[in-house]
């Protein structure tokens, strides 16, 4: 990990130790590797949902996903030195990725508009926890 990388995730936990996003940290290492798998699984998938008319938020869309891929690359060594085997953390992403997926399908593409409500409903909760993680 660079220096910069090194500073910034520093600077993320500082500013998230001084948040309300403290009570929603996972305590152990792999417990902290898999919110952050899951939530950059998730951006990945927004990711590839958002139109060019959205550049804005496309931006940020791009912009949460590092992090969470460079926190994830942070506590990876921690948590596999706590036991969780090295793969889990890419099927934890992929898992997250696939199944966000599945629900921004429905949100955007279902004739059921009862099943569209409940998908935008889901999608918004799920990035909703990501983003209380982050400050930004």
């Amino acid at each position: 990990m660079t220096v910069l990388r090194q500073t910034l995730f520093v600077g993320l936990w500082v500013s998230l130790m001084s948040s309300q996003a403290l009570a929603a940290i996972p305590i152990s290492p792999s417990e902290r590797a898999q919110a952050f798998a899951q939530c950059a699984g998730r951006y990945s998938a927004m990711a590839n949902h958002i139109t060019h008319a959205s550049a804005e938020t496309f931006e940020t869309v791009r912009s949460r996903l590092a992090i969470f891929d460079m926190m994830l690359e942070a506590v990876l060594p921690a948590a596999v030195a706590y036991g969780m085997p090295e793969k889990q953390a890419a099927n934890w992403k992929f898992d997250a990725w696939r199944n966000h997926a599945a629900i921004l399908n429905d949100a955007n593409y279902s004739f059921d508009t009862r099943r569209a409500e409940n998908a935008r409903a889901a999608s918004e909760k799920m990035i909703a926890e990501c983003r209380s993680l982050i400050l930004s």
